[in-house]
């Protein structure tokens, strides 16, 4: 596989102004991709298109359809694209799943079922015929995490509903990166001041000893672009989190 064999085409990075869409969007575009990132916040979107010469951005909120319609009404047709926006809910200390409030428990499946399906279907219609889709899942889905049922719940549909869609819109590819823990803006704030302590507790006991970083996942999302042999597979990228 050529580092240039990105080179002209179109990627579309939905959550794309911060933290592993941010990574995806800045590698395909130093592969020579022409890039279009999507995302809610208007302020992080433009900042983010900033740091990558002559790329697109439209303001796109995945739980909102009409949003999601208005975004890729006038985006050209897509070779790859790549849905990196996800919630864990609130912020700040988790409640289990019982007392979870149910405006919460809404909230992620809102962003991580109904937001997911909002991005195909409006996307449809604008994939080339032998364009690429890569999702995401997370290492909460085969390895329980206390107070993230509700996460979780819905990274282990992303996985079933790759697969289906592999042979629903074949020969369009659908794959799932599946990370652990990731040193990102995300985890910051999810871990709040222990995140420091955190990553070094994580370094020490992840099978791999270190902690993925976003350009550890954009590399493994370009993969999954790359290889034509790839279809409705998920790939671990995370330091053997399911493992222990």
């Amino acid at each position: 596989m050529k580092a240039d064999s990105l080179a002209g085409k179109h990627v579309v990075v939905v959550g794309g102004s911060q933290g592993i869409g941010l990574a995806v969007a800045r590698l395909a575009g130093d592969c020579g991709a022409r890039v279009t990132i999507m995302a809610r916040n208007p302020g992080r979107l433009a900042e983010a298109k900033a740091m990558i010469g002559g790329s697109a951005a439209a303001v796109c909120d995945i739980a909102d359809e009409a949003s999601v319609a208005a975004a890729f009404a006038d985006v050209p047709e897509i070779d790859h694209l790549v849905v990196t926006a996800g919630t864990f809910g609130v912020e700040g200390p988790k409640r289990s799943f019982v007392e979870a409030l149910r405006e919460d428990l809404e909230q992620v499946v809102s962003v991580r079922i109904w937001g997911h399906f909002n991005v195909v279907r409006g996307a449809r219609a604008k994939l080339a015929e032998r364009a690429t889709i890569t999702l995401f899942s997370g290492a909460a889905a085969w390895r329980p995490v206390p107070a993230l049922g509700e996460a979780a719940s819905t990274m282990a549909g992303m996985d079933s509903f790759a697969r289906n869609l592999t042979v629903e819109l074949a020969p369009v590819r659908v794959n799932v990166i599946a990370p652990g823990p990731v040193q990102s803006p995300a985890l910051a704030r999810h871990s709040g001041p222990a995140y420091e302590k955190m990553l070094a507790h994580l370094a020490s006991t992840l099978p791999s000893r270190y902690v993925p970083t976003t350009g550890d996942i954009a590399d493994a999302v370009l993969f999954a672009m790359r290889n034509p042999a790839l279809a409705g597979a998920v790939l671990h990228v995370d330091g053997g989190a399911t493992l222990v």
